[in-house]
């Protein structure tokens, strides 16, 4: 399982670097050199740390690779030579640095000088029609020094942790590998020192020009230093961006149409850095802002928005990544308005039904009590008895179904509020039911007062629901009870019959439930109506001979 690893890591960077040092020393024209050329190419695919060799490429990029090779042959001299020195040293660079285990960053730091000593004491040299100073060194040296770093422990990356060729460090490298020697080529026509010592004073002024940026960079003497300043340039590129994406905001907050709130964000677009006009599509809807025309652009697509910048110069890369990072916070932010909009659809649709509902269930209340009142009075043989029963109930009626028809004109949450006395409300409820076979208990309701509304509701649909259950089970023994507690009354409607199934334990009271006997919609709308008035509607005990529901002051 490892032995494709050790090849790729150490026998293949082995093999091109010996094949560099063959080519040097038999000399870097000539057809063998152009075939150990392309020998060494041919193995920098093979190990480069660039691309996944598992990746597949098609025919031109193959053609393409081909190409290289045959130009690499018919350019093969001795200033191709030292290039590709160079760009072989700028890769091992990249990896020495970028490494994190010590065995292999010690290994490729050896390649690297190995290639470094190659191209700055016998290529560079050979250019500039030197001698090859330490001549001996390059023949037997270097093949020396390969096979000690053949010998080193061959540890293996895991493939998450590999280091790859990062470009701005090989760039670095590659352009130090190749000042180095053309300055001491340099130095050395101007001067009458040797190539030798021109190389090691180049070499000296570079190390101190380069520990005078490092202590530059952040010298720690009382000011920031280079890197601040950096630091402080690269963030003010995205400045521009802030301020537009903070506006973009602010639009989000002002517009209330999708295509508005679209046509303000885009059109502020143009604050940016080199953006002088574009255009966007996002189904049948279509804009456009600033210039209809420009000489570069650059088209972005995110979630169904279709962006296309415009530009008087070139657009960069970075800027690319940066315009799909807008396309993408339109999308979202237009997405977000789009939402908006259908929740405000679905939550009028939902007080219309939730009206409704509640109308419905109020004319329901209102038929139960008619049907009582008829049935009342034919038992009734009494023509006065009768006539008292209409008188009083009939009022109760006549208001109950206005206050119904006012909710057709008054939003849910602004229903009026009726505050009677508690005792008179209770005998008048006593009075409704009286021929219903339901007991009525009051406890010592001294100065309570009770939510008109919202206790006749419950008290309607706990008692209709009862008598609704009673129809199954005909000895069912119903009892209500009003009582106060620090002046706040407490409504409980009991029943000896079955408990509420299991089932619709989580489901009473909180939406509406299908049932046969009640405890369906209207105790779902007296809850939500007890809620929203500071009360709590709740099944206070669910066992078998003790069915109880409780009307109180919620907290």
């Amino acid at each position: 399982m490892q032995q494709m690893p050790v090849f790729r890591e150490r026998i293949l960077p082995l093999l091109l670097v010996g094949l560099v040092w063959l080519s040097l020393l038999i000399g870097s024209e000539g057809p063998v050199s152009r075939m150990l050329l392309i020998a060494q190419y041919g193995l920098l695919l093979l190990w480069q740390p660039v691309f996944d060799t598992n990746l597949r490429i098609n025919r031109a990029a193959v053609a393409r690779l081909v190409l290289v090779g045959i130009a690499l042959a018919l350019l093969a001299g001795k200033g191709l030579m030292l290039c590709w020195l160079a760009l072989l040293a700028s890769m091992f660079g990249s990896r020495s640095i970028r490494t994190l285990l010590p065995w292999q960053r010690r290994f490729h730091v050896g390649m690297l000088l190995c290639l470094l000593y190659m191209l700055w004491l016998v290529g560079t040299p050979g250019v500039a029609n030197h001698a090859i100073p330490f001549e001996s060194v390059f023949k037997y040296g270097v093949p020396v020094v390969l096979l000690l770093l053949a010998m080193l422990p061959v540890v293996i990356e895991p493939k998450r942790q590999r280091a790859s060729l990062d470009f701005f460090d090989a760039v670095l490298i590659l352009l130090l590998a190749l000042l180095v020697p053309m300055g001491a080529v340099a130095l050395d026509a101007l001067s009458d020192w040797s190539y030798v010592e021109s190389l090691a004073l180049v070499l000296v002024g570079l190390g101190l020009g380069l520990g005078a940026f490092a202590w530059l960079w952040n010298p720690r003497a009382g000011f920031a230093g280079i890197g601040a300043l950096f630091s402080m340039r690269v963030l003010q590129l995205g400045t521009p961006f802030e301020r537009w994406s903070t506006r973009l905001a602010a639009h989000s907050n002002r517009e209330a149409s999708p295509e508005q709130f679209l046509r303000s964000a885009a059109a502020d677009l143009l604050t940016l850095p080199g953006v002088v006009g574009g255009d966007w599509r996002y189904d049948q809807s279509i804009g456009r802002f600033g210039v209809e025309r420009a000489r570069f652009n650059a088209s972005v697509k995110a979630r169904g928005l279709v962006l296309m910048l415009l530009s008087e110069h070139p657009i960069p890369p970075a800027l690319h990544l940066q315009f799909q990072l807008i396309a993408e916070l339109l999308s979202q932010f237009y997405q977000a308005k789009l939402r908006e909009i259908w929740l405000a659809e679905q939550a009028y649709v939902e007080a219309v039904h939730q009206t409704g509902a509640r109308l419905t269930h109020d004319i329901k209340n209102l038929l139960q009590t008619l049907k009582l009142l008829l049935a009342a009075s034919e038992t009734m043989h009494d023509a006065e008895r009768s006539a008292a029963l209409y008188s009083r109930q009939l009022p109760e009626i006549t208001r109950r179904l206005e206050i119904t028809l006012k909710k057709l004109t008054l939003p849910l949450a602004a229903e009026p509020m009726t505050r009677v006395i508690a005792t008179s409300w209770w005998e008048l409820q006593k009075c409704r039911y009286i021929d219903s076979d339901v007991d009525f208990v009051a406890d010592d309701l001294v100065d309570a007062v009770v939510d008109e509304d919202l206790f006749t509701a419950a008290l309607d649909n706990l008692i209709s629901n009862a008598l609704n259950k009673r129809l199954l089970q005909p000895s069912l023994y119903i009892h209500a009870r009003l009582a106060a507690l620090n002046g706040e009354p407490i409504l409980t409607v009991v029943d000896d019959g079955e408990p509420v199934p299991a089932d619709l334990l989580g489901k009473i009271l909180i939406r509406p439930v299908p049932s046969s006997t009640g405890f369906g919609l209207g105790l779902y709308q007296v809850a939500k109506m007890a809620a929203e008035r500071g009360y709590m509607l709740a099944l206070s005990n669910n066992r078998d001979g003790c069915v109880e529901f409780s009307l109180k002051l919620s907290g």
